[in-house]
């Protein structure tokens, strides 16, 4: 095997590596697909060793809504080759995995053992392990299971000098063991140990259901024992490249029990759901009175259309197993004694369940779809105070406080979310491609923090922070902060890990990236003209959510994307291509031939129209691209033989039996497979040449 990185510094591949499913787009001068840990480590030691290093960003399923894993400098892939589930230990329920691996896929080969790693946000479908574990991810079921933090058992990652360090919690004795190693990992251990950390409540952290994202110094030192994953989850990145994760596994619950209560307004659901929690739920999910109005559209539907019938109000999904499971009649009754709910139901059936909690995953791309404005102005669902968590009692009053904050702006949006963890995603609707709407970035963004603050929350509650660092100082105190930047200082001082997020070293002059520092997509797409942008509409509306990388084979979606593995045959990577095309249109030929090259693979099967959730089509897009590229450059022979092919055909039919010998030529010219062979009249052609009948 190769010891160097696989580079890539073409337009193509750089373009698809610009966006994720955040509002930014930052082209990385290259990217790198590693096979194994060894190559990353190479490179990172030639990299170290250089007067002025390169910035390093690892990236996984590309699904961070605050670019976590966008940056202009070198972009390295983890889910291309390093997405191996290595190891099971079911007796141990723990199991050993490469970072690139895509969560739901690592569930499907856990089933078999009855096995599954909790963590579960609505994108586990291409959201990788690693991805999860740099944001110390949750999503449904956190209640019970918390953040990843609490299902990892170890961690080996790669230091800024290419040094292989583990981080797992040990005692204060092997900690100390460990610190006295000669090399960079000694000296790390080292520092560790050196800092001083006050109490946890005396870090001034918020008080949260799901706890503080982002170096948790308040686990570092617990119960005579030093844990650095308390660090490295929820790091985003910073400290390290991660390529090899131990993690510990649940049992799949063998009862689970589905209720769905309606209400008249969001605000009864947020009252009842304070209450509720002390029903024993493993997760109450909720959905706005605009997000179920878009769930309708979801293919799922039907399920949760059963349930409530013709109702139009909010809806909360709660879900039980074990002992609470068996008490449903119970639970319906504290549903109905608190006065709010207008209808409650039991959903008993599997199929029934998993269609419901579809519609659930489906709301924040089925939010993408509404596109509201004028002539001039086009706006859509946009992430950037997307995942906003408060202690849960607060939450009816902060919802009514940042529903007015949105409404006096003017905004439309949508708002679901974990109402049992005090989380809810809410997606304003502006268009980017206006400097007034993208100025709304930053001053929507300071008001929420605001508001979140006086609520005792967090403005980054699940997401991860990503370009939203530069407000930490609005969050911890000044002493914490410090710690916060002697830990990014001992990991990698030179600012090598993801730079410009989260922390910067001690001694560092330069600020936090603030959430208008980067470019925005929309600043891009505004040199595209508003007539074009209108006929090209669907490549405009991606928002980067990711379903089109599924990874189940069973999924309806892109073949070429599932064939290859490759992002640039997918469908949000070949509309980055096209909206970049159309952003400098006639300007880089080469680029040009190599998007006709890349959409020549299309299939036109509208799988991408049929399943995305913004309804991106592909095969339409083509069409176009083709009509006006051809404009300029030579149709091939086939093409003009294809236009011809019903007159061929006739013709073929008069003399089948020669035709038949012209079958394979034929297909290998146009681009086509299995020709049906000629019928028609027996010809005498063959006699006249051969003399044989």
């Amino acid at each position: 095997m190769q010891q160097e990185i696989e580079w890539h510094t073409d337009r193509v591949t750089r373009t698809v590596y610009a966006t994720d499913n955040s509002i930014y787009q930052l082209t990385p001068d290259r990217v790198g697909l590693p096979d194994d840990a060894a190559q990353i480590a190479a490179s990172l030691r030639a990299n170290f060793l250089l007067a002025e290093p390169k910035a390093i960003v690892a990236r996984g399923g590309g699904t961070g809504t605050n670019g976590q894993s966008l940056t202009e400098a070198t972009t390295v892939d983890l889910k291309r080759n390093m997405n191996r589930l290595v190891h099971v230990d079911v007796e141990a329920m723990t199991a050993v995995v490469q970072p690139g691996m895509v969560t739901a896929e690592l569930n499907a080969e856990l089933a078999s053992h009855g096995l599954f790693w909790p963590p579960h946000t609505s994108t586990l479908n291409r959201a990788t392990v690693g991805g999860m574990i740099s944001t110390d991810a949750a999503g449904k079921g956190s209640l019970v299971y918390g953040r990843a933090h609490r299902h990892v058992e170890r961690l080996v990652m790669l230091l800024d000098d290419g040094t292989e360090w583990i981080a797992e919690p040990v005692t204060e004795d092997e900690a100390e063991r460990r610190a006295n190693e000669p090399g960079r990992g000694g000296q790390l251990w080292r520092a560790l140990l050196d800092m001083t950390i006050p109490e946890a409540a005396n870090l001034g952290l918020p008080e949260l259901a799901r706890g503080f994202s982002g170096y948790g110094l308040d686990r570092l030192r617990v119960d005579g024992r030093v844990n650095p994953i308390a660090l490295v989850c929820g790091a985003e990145g910073t400290l390290g490249i991660l390529v090899e994760a131990t993690i510990s596994l649940s049992p799949i619950p063998e009862l689970t029990r589905l209720v769905v209560a309606s209400y008249d307004t969001f605000g009864d659901a947020l009252e009842d759901a304070v209450v509720l929690r002390e029903t024993g739920p493993i997760a109450i999910e909720s959905f706005d009175e605009t997000t179920l109005e878009r769930g309708r559209s979801s293919p799922a539907w039907p399920a949760l259309g059963a349930a409530i019938g013709d109702h139009h109000g909010a809806v909360l999904l709660l879900e039980y197993t074990g002992e609470a499971a068996e008490d449903v009649e119970g639970i319906m009754a504290t549903i109905e004694a608190t006065g709010r709910s207008i209808a409650r139901r039991e959903i008993e059936g599997a199929a029934e369940q998993s269609a419901i909690w579809k519609v659930r995953a489906d709301a924040v791309g089925l939010l993408a779809k509404v596109s509201v404005g004028g002539p001039e102005l086009s706006a859509r669902p946009t992430a950037f105070v997307e995942d906003c968590a408060v202690p849960v009692a607060e939450m009816p009053s902060f919802i009514a406080g940042f529903r007015k904050t949105l409404d006096d702006a003017g905004l439309m949006y949508g708002m679901f979310g974990h109402a049992d963890v005090g989380c809810v995603h809410v997606r304003p609707a502006l268009d980017l491609t206006d400097p007034g709407q993208r100025e709304l970035v930053a001053e929507v963004t300071q008001k929420v923090i605001d508001l979140v603050a006086k609520h005792g929350g967090l403005v980054w509650g699940e997401h991860g922070r990503g370009f939203r660092g530069a407000h930490i100082d609005q969050v911890l105190p000044p002493e914490t902060v410090m710690l916060m930047r002697r830990v990014k200082s001992a990991f990698d001082p030179r600012d090598i890990f993801n730079p410009g997020k989260l922390y910067r070293p001690l001694d560092a002059t330069s600020p936090l990236l603030d959430v208008d520092d980067p470019a925005m997509r929309g600043e891009l797409d505004a040199r595209v003209t508003l007539t074009v942008r209108r006929e090209y509409d669907s490549a405009f509306a991606c928002n980067g959510n990711g379903l089109c990388h599924h990874y189940s084979a069973d999924e309806v979606m892109c073949p070429s994307y599932k064939a290859t593995g490759d992002p640039a045959l997918s469908p949000r990577g070949r509309v980055d291509l096209l909206r970049s095309w159309l952003s400098d249109k006639g300007g880089d030929p080469g680029f040009e031939d190599s998007l006709a090259a890349n959409l020549h693979e299309c299939l036109s099967c509208s799988a991408c129209s049929g399943r995305c959730p913004v309804e991106v089509n592909v095969p339409e897009l083509k069409s176009r691209f083709f009509d006006d590229y051809h404009t300029r450059n030579r149709r091939p022979l086939s093409h003009h033989l294809m236009s011809r092919f019903e007159e061929m055909a006739v013709f073929a039919s008069r003399i089948p039996r020669l035709a038949g010998l012209g079958l394979k030529p034929a297909e290998r010219l146009l681009g086509l497979a299995d020709l049906p062979a000629p019928k028609g009249k027996r010809d005498t052609t063959l006699v006249k040449f051969t003399g044989q009948p």
